[in-house]
């Protein structure tokens, strides 16, 4: 019984929490990511980035609230320069969530030459979402080591801020 209670009490903090940040679209722009809410927009942006990761997410969603706070979108946006950043929200009534079959949220799709190459669900830490688009999209060495030069330049700000 107490840890029922206990996990009651920890779920609503965690969603007053995320509340915090709210549910409308303009409190969910991201820096450098791109916000898609078309089939042509998305197929605009795949043709433009050939490398690129797509968020799906639900604004009422205490785990994509959670997933924002972190800020790893924005910061991948600005230190992989060959990747392109979008994401598309569940709630700005298209249907593309349909055409990939996405049913959870946040779920990420990575793109190479406009296929989806990885699909992951769920809540991720920002060393998690390095590897994987090492892994899937940064194919080439000086990719790699373009990306692991801005890395180094974002963990020095990091550490003298």
């Amino acid at each position: 019984m107490k840890n029922i209670k206990n996990f009651i009490i920890m779920s609503a903090l965690f969603t007053l929490n995320a509340n915090a940040i709210g549910t409308s679209a303009a409190e969910w722009h991201e820096e450098g990511v791109t916000e898609i809410s078309s089939i042509e927009e998305l197929n605009d942006f795949l043709k433009t980035h050939p490398k690129a990761v797509v968020e799906f997410y639900n604004r009422t969603c205490p785990v994509c609230q959670h997933f924002k706070q972190t800020k790893i979108f924005p910061t991948l946006a600005g230190s992989v320069e060959s990747v392109g950043f979008a994401k598309v929200s569940v709630q700005e009534g298209n249907k593309l969530h349909n055409l990939y079959s996405i049913s959870s949220y946040p779920t990420f799709l990575f793109f190479k030459d406009g296929k989806v190459v990885e699909e992951y669900s769920g809540f991720t830490s920002l060393q998690q979402f390095e590897k994987k688009i090492t892994k899937n999209l940064l194919t080439s060495r000086s990719e790699k080591q373009a990306y692991q030069k801005q890395k180094r330049i974002r963990t020095q700000a990091i550490t003298a801020a």
